[in-house]
């Protein structure tokens, strides 16, 4: 291991390959990483379905009075990010409590920006009066400064609390009688995502329409055509601290995972896939410790062409019970 990494940096970061500077990058870090096996999901007896095509389901109250939310946002996906926040305010998340809730929003509005202005006012509306202490506006953009972010968030919570910590394209939609048995067992929620495609494969305009019948088709992509970690932490306790996003610190039990839905396809996501791609090979590794990354959303854009999944994605990829039929 030693060797491997001083061989790098005599070698220099510009012909590392992606996963050569991941293995740098942890080795410089040494932090502690519990990380769950990516999930693969058995379609044979799809009854999940039923929780994916549906309002959301409100949670118990033994799970909402020790709840709180944290999430950092792109700032010009104005459509997702109303179907967002509805979805979650619907689970029974006080958004316009202060101090309930943290929204990063990322970059800064631009009052001069039509996406801007749309998202304000979406945000007002959740939010109403907390918004100056429950929502913040961010420069930079990175995963690390992500999950420093929820780490420092989960420091000044109580010692009771319980944190959900989504993606903008991610709806824990999990039943809740499955989210309480989980949560009472192992002190914890898993989820694995289900990713949502429209019903002719093209990566749609959001409308208001609900999410479940413009993106019907419930696929396995993430991890088994892309590679990329398709687990998360639902529901974490306030002990938990964050590795990444998807990864805990602490080694714990681990509790059978539960589906969530994924909307990884939209129209905007195409550009947001690309500005992140580029966001994290213009850093380079000086900047950011992960830049390996950026191979994860290239893997993704070679599944596009022309506004649609491909051919090939289409061909390959497993998909379970739709929500429109």
């Amino acid at each position: 291991m030693r060797d491997t990494v001083q061989a790098a940096r005599k070698n220099g970061s510009a012909s590392m390959t992606p996963a050569l500077r991941w293995l740098l990058v942890a080795a410089a870090q040494a932090r502690p990483v519990f990380e769950v096996p990516k999930h693969r999901i058995d379609w044979s007896s799809d009854n999940d379905a039923q929780s994916q095509c549906r309002e959301p389901e409100r949670l118990p109250k033994a799970i909402r009075q020790h709840l709180y939310f944290y999430a950092m946002v792109s700032s010009e996906d104005p459509e997702l990010l109303r179907h967002f926040l509805d979805f979650y305010a619907g689970r029974g998340i006080r958004l316009a409590e202060r101090g309930r809730a943290l929204l990063m929003l990322h970059p800064p509005l631009n009052m001069n920006l039509t996406t801007h202005r749309l998202t304000k006012n979406i945000v007002d509306g959740a939010f109403g009066s907390a918004m100056r202490k429950n929502v913040r506006e961010v420069h930079d953009f990175s995963s690390e400064i992500k999950r420093d972010a929820a780490n420092e968030f989960l420091k000044k919570l109580p010692k009771d609390a319980l944190l959900m910590f989504p993606d903008l394209d991610e709806f824990f939609d999990a039943p809740s009688k499955d989210m309480e048995r989980v949560l009472k067992k192992y002190g914890a929620v898993l989820g694995h995502m289900v990713d949502r495609v429209a019903d002719d494969w093209a990566l749609r305009k959001t409308n208001k329409a609900p999410l479940w019948l413009q993106y019907p088709r419930r696929c396995a992509a993430t991890a088994e055509r892309f590679h990329g970690a398709n687990t998360k932490w639902v529901l974490v306790p306030q002990s938990i601290r964050f590795a990444t996003a998807h990864h805990i610190q602490s080694a714990r039990d681990v509790p059978p995972s539960l589906p969530f839905s994924h909307y990884r396809f939209t129209e905007r996501s195409l550009t947001l896939l690309k500005k992140k791609r580029d966001l994290y090979r213009q850093r380079g590794i000086s900047r950011n410790r992960t830049e390996g990354r950026a191979h994860i959303y290239d893997v993704v854009l070679s599944h596009i062409a022309e506004g649609a999944l491909s051919n090939t994605f289409r061909r390959k990829v497993r998909c379970g019970t739709t929500c429109n039929t």
